[in-house]
């Protein structure tokens, strides 16, 4: 993107736009089936996404070889050819969403405030923090006020059976 971002106004469009259309098109698909449950959003990846992936895949051997190693250009398709597989995970299973871009903006807050966090007083006072932050951020991705499912939980988790803990996690919980 920074590529075609870079690109003199009216300048012929090359490889970096071509790839920015590949991008594009597989976005477009994602967001058609953004709402549908995860076996019809890998009946649709298989079915519209993987062959673009593989169109992509045959596009970026072809056209790696000719560029410089060292370009901008030419780190990408070495990146995107290196790390393939991990790139389209997602294409194969329903649940996966095509990027990180959720756990990036819950990760915003942590990495803004990083020098608060020098002061967590240890390295298990580090660790508990974190934990507490995935949890929060769990309950928030999962559209659950995460003050009041905290308070819930602390409330019964003493009482509730060992074998049903997964009953108080975020996406499974239900207020008392």
């Amino acid at each position: 993107m920074d590529i075609v971002k870079a690109a003199p106004p009216g300048a012929t469009p090359g490889l970096a736009h071509e790839a920015v259309r590949f991008f594009g098109e597989i976005y477009r698909i994602e967001r058609e089936i953004a709402h549908a449950d995860p076996d019809e959003r890998w009946r649709q990846r298989q079915a519209r996404t993987k062959p673009l992936a593989n169109d992509m895949l045959q596009w970026l051997q072809h056209h790696g070889p000719t560029l410089l190693p060292k370009s901008p250009l030419g780190q990408a398709f070495r990146y995107s050819l290196s790390n393939w597989k991990a790139l389209t995970a997602f294409v194969d299973e329903g649940q996966l969403l095509a990027d990180n871009n959720t756990a990036e903006r819950a990760m915003r807050p942590v990495a803004l405030s990083r020098k608060n966090w020098l002061w967590a007083g240890s390295e298990r006072g580090g660790h508990a923090a974190a934990v507490a932050f995935s949890l929060i951020e769990t309950a928030r991705i999962n559209h659950v006020e995460p003050y009041a499912w905290l308070r819930d939980v602390l409330q019964r988790i003493n009482d509730h059976p060992v074998t049903r803990l997964d009953e108080l996690l975020p996406m499974n919980w239900k207020p008392q």
